[in-house]
């Protein structure tokens, strides 16, 4: 806590400043906080994973690699000026936008999203075989980092990037707003770190539902729940039968309602959201065979949850994971405690109420329904590949279900949970083991 306050005062302090100056563009104070970090660098290499973890007790110093010298005929511009250049590619001119990195996509090929305070973009690589872009007839010769995880890039850092804007549209009447370019540095950022902690709140359930994986742990554990799963889970309810039973489970302020889950409020008018995408459920993350649509886990009580339908379209197949970066231009759904579920391109960030939620209903889709825990898992069409890292933030399994564990634990199981697991163990015979058992989630993969 001490570290993060640190870097926060930091962030404050240089915005003040900006302030006080009497700027006008609202992206100099973002680009006074990046040319800080390089400032204060004291290395040109960039920290790993675990050498970021091991300095966890020292006072976090960024650190900022250069990889390609800036084109001096590059415009700077903020984000939301290149997003309102619409559906028109332009690359005839090149420009240089800064901003925080956003995971997931497939960060390998360079297809990401950047963020600053005034809006989001895709990133996306050059070809392998393009070093060099053209501006106004002069040919500018770039490092070849198309690969963008060779350059050790993680959600949360913050980027330059020099590129064309491209259009993309890959359906009609659709397009992805994209820079297409070269990093030219990244400053590693220690803003939001994900720690994996150990889940310390009360677990109520004394029943004998476990008592054939209580001495269990690790991936014993894992396959022995998936195996508890699969044995008492004898009712797979239909999809329409979840316009009734999703008023019990989650229900509203009158017998016609139900509380949707991401703005809290009371409707009798939901969409039956899909906490796991079912577009994030095919064995890659842009899969046309989904693993399922409106059967079995796609019908889970312990998985579908009501939505409000303009919420359910904003955020779309969007993974879950950290905001990084200034909020101001994010999409927001407001909840009705005051705070705010904000999404930043393809990534969501829930309000800390149903951190825990997201988190125990992702871990029970991919203990229940993946293929490679079961030991049969073939004879079953309705298992397959349950890919956390496409529907998780981080681009890396381990950290995945590190979020996963800091979810669990900053959001301890509450009444509403509870009943929505009473609820689903009437209807379909099984139980979510993490609510019932939320340090499980420690035992298998703390």
């Amino acid at each position: 806590m001490k570290k993060i306050s640190l870097i926060l005062l930091f962030l404050f302090s240089l915005t003040l400043n900006a302030c006080n100056q009497g700027s006008n563009d609202s992206l100099d104070s973002f680009e006074s906080v990046s040319e800080s970090f390089e400032s204060e660098s004291t290395s040109s290499e960039s920290i790993s994973e675990s050498e970021s973890e091991s300095e966890s007790e020292s006072e976090f110093i960024p650190q900022t690699t250069n990889f390609n010298t800036p084109n001096p005929n590059a415009k700077k511009v903020s984000i939301k000026t290149l997003v309102d250049k619409g559906k028109t590619s332009d690359s005839k001119n090149l420009y240089s936008i800064t901003g925080y990195v956003q995971f997931p996509y497939n960060y390998t090929f360079g297809n990401f999203d950047i963020v600053d305070e005034t809006g989001s973009i895709t990133v996306w690589g050059l070809s392998k075989n393009s070093t060099s872009m053209t501006n106004n007839g002069s040919l500018y010769t770039y490092s070849n980092d198309k690969t963008f995880s060779s350059i050790g890039l993680k959600a949360g850092d913050i980027i330059t990037m020099e590129g064309i804007y491209v259009a993309y549209a890959p359906n009609p009447g659709y397009f992805v707003p994209e820079i297409s370019g070269y990093i030219i540095s990244k400053t590693t950022s220690d803003i939001a770190p994900i720690n994996g902690l150990n889940y310390v709140g009360e677990e109520t359930y004394s029943g004998t539902y476990y008592d054939s994986v209580n001495s269990l742990q690790g991936n014993e554990l894992l396959k022995g729940l998936h195996n508890l799963m699969m044995s008492t889970h004898t009712t797979y309810v239909s999809y329409d039968s979840l316009k009734t039973t999703l008023k019990k489970s989650d229900p509203g302020s009158s017998s016609s309602n139900v509380t949707c889950f991401y703005s809290g409020q009371s409707t009798s008018s939901f969409n039956r959201e899909h906490v796991w995408c079912q577009s994030l459920s095919g064995s890659t993350s842009s899969s046309s065979t989904n693993l399922y649509g409106t059967t079995y886990g796609g019908s889970d009580i312990h998985h579908i949850r009501p939505a409000i339908s303009s919420y359910n379209s904003l955020r779309s197949n969007a993974a879950f994971g950290y905001v990084y970066g200034p909020k101001s231009g994010f999409k927001t759904i407001n909840h009705v405690s005051g705070d705010k579920n904000y999404l930043s391109g393809n990534v969501i960030e829930p309000v800390d109420s149903i951190k825990g939620d997201v988190a125990r209903i992702i871990m029970y889709m991919y203990m229940h329904y993946s293929k490679s825990i079961a030991n049969d898992g073939s004879k079953y069409s309705f298992l397959g590949d349950m890919n956390v890292h496409y529907v998780m933030g981080p681009n890396q399994k381990a950290a995945c279900f590190k979020l996963l564990r800091e979810w669990n634990a900053i959001d301890p199981v509450d009444d509403f949970e509870k009943n929505r697991n009473e609820v689903a163990y009437q209807y379909q015979g099984n139980r979510n083991p993490f609510i019932d058992h939320p340090s499980y989630a420690d035992l298998i993969w703390g």
